[in-house]
């Protein structure tokens, strides 16, 4: 099942993944990190998915801080679990991928392969629908 970490009360990204997964019926965990903060084991588990590394999670500020370069990769995780504000949100996570951030091309990855083929096939229909009214008149 998908797994969203939102962020703070006022995180616009976050709201905006919940309403973009709500709009399309997915079915997803909602994990807040106020409530639920993000553990050494869960950067652990996502990190492997992360396209760029622990780039992927940090927020624009926090990359640009020298201490964070210079971390180790244990270092690393235990800073983001103490500083949870650093870390980007939402993170969206289904067992095989990831995204951090809301955009509303990337999230897209996750609408079930099926659901976007019935989709084009319905579409299809609708214009072989529109191509023969055309033709008759």
């Amino acid at each position: 099942m998908l797994r969203i970490y939102t962020g703070y009360t006022g995180n616009d990204s976050s709201r905006l993944a919940i309403q973009w997964l709500d709009e399309y019926q997915m079915m997803y965990e909602e994990i807040q990190v106020a409530v639920r903060p993000l553990t050494i084991g869960d950067f652990k588990e996502l990190l492997p998915y992360a396209k760029n590394g622990m780039d992927t999670f940090l927020t624009l500020p926090a990359r640009q801080e020298e201490q964070l370069k210079d971390m180790s990769l244990n270092k690393a995780i235990d800073y983001l679990v103490k500083h949870p504000k650093k870390v980007r949100k939402p993170i969206l996570f289904d067992g095989k991928k990831l995204e951090v951030g809301f955009s509303h091309n990337e999230i897209r990855c996750f609408i079930p392969r099926e659901w976007r083929q019935e989709q084009r096939n319905c579409l299809n229909g609708q214009i072989e629908a529109l191509n023969e009214n055309k033709s008759k008149i």
